[in-house]
């Protein structure tokens, strides 16, 4: 259950880091997302894959492009 609290935080901590840099409808996308995710065992999975999804996607977007 303390992996699941880290997971959630993580993905709480993700949509904050990404609202800085995207536009507000896509905030919204992931605060809806926040509001389904199933706490249950079963459902930890799913959701860790969510967060190291969005949280790769965050670096993405961020990233600058290296001078040549």
């Amino acid at each position: 259950m303390v992996l699941l609290h880290h997971a959630k935080e993580q993905f709480d901590l993700t949509v904050r880091l990404v609202s800085l840099f995207l536009p507000g409808p896509l905030i919204r996308i992931l605060a809806e997302e926040i509001k389904k995710a199933d706490l249950s065992f079963r459902s930890s999975l799913v959701n860790a894959m969510k967060i190291h999804f969005l949280a790769n996607a965050t670096k993405t977007a961020i990233a600058k492009p290296e001078s040549p």
